[in-house]
């Protein structure tokens, strides 16, 4: 009887230690090689945030979005989570050929002294039109349940034709959603 139950022990213990790291392996951004720190400037209108950053001689407009949903949905099964931070950073160029030759790889979000990196979510070379632009939408969600209206530094690791840039886009309110 012992012999069970310290196999069945080992079996929780191995199953459960397996669920952990690959949840762990799924919040790991890429590696990449050492990239090029770019800080461009960033406006500001109301909650809204815009950069303007250039790459070689391609030129891009960056808004992130960061946001909280506060709403009323809880996930009561298997056990209680409300909806965490969600980060997304809109892309555009006036060249297609730009859009499609950035890659988002990492989103990283500083929060006080507290940094939370996710590998970022990128549409299927999804690219959408308006006033002359070309934008893609890149994000990753997951964070922590940072306080609505709180500030963060959002620090992206992106590819353009293959070259690696991190841009620090700073003091981004969360909006609260819902």
């Amino acid at each position: 009887m012992r012999r069970v139950a310290l196999v069945v022990l080992v079996i929780v213990a191995v199953v459960g230690a397996s669920l952990w790291a690959r949840a762990r392996v799924a919040e790991a951004c890429p590696a990449t090689a050492a990239a090029t720190r770019l800080d461009p400037p960033v406006s500001s209108n109301g909650a809204w945030r815009f950069a303007d950053v250039a790459v070689g001689s391609r030129h891009y407009s960056l808004e992130p979005q960061v946001m909280a949903d506060y709403g009323a949905y809880v996930r009561p099964f298997p056990w209680p989570e409300s909806h965490r931070v969600g980060v997304s950073v809109t892309v555009g160029s006036t060249v297609e050929d730009a859009v499609r030759a950035w890659r988002t790889t990492c989103l990283r979000v500083v929060h006080h002294d507290e940094a939370v990196e996710r590998p970022a979510v990128i549409g299927a070379d999804v690219l959408t039109r308006g006033d002359g632009f070309r934008y893609r939408f890149d994000g990753a969600g997951g964070y922590p349940e940072w306080p609505p209206a709180d500030l963060v530094d959002v620090e992206m690791t992106v590819l353009v034709d293959g070259s690696p840039f991190l841009i620090r886009l700073p003091a981004v309110p969360i909006v609260p959603m819902g």
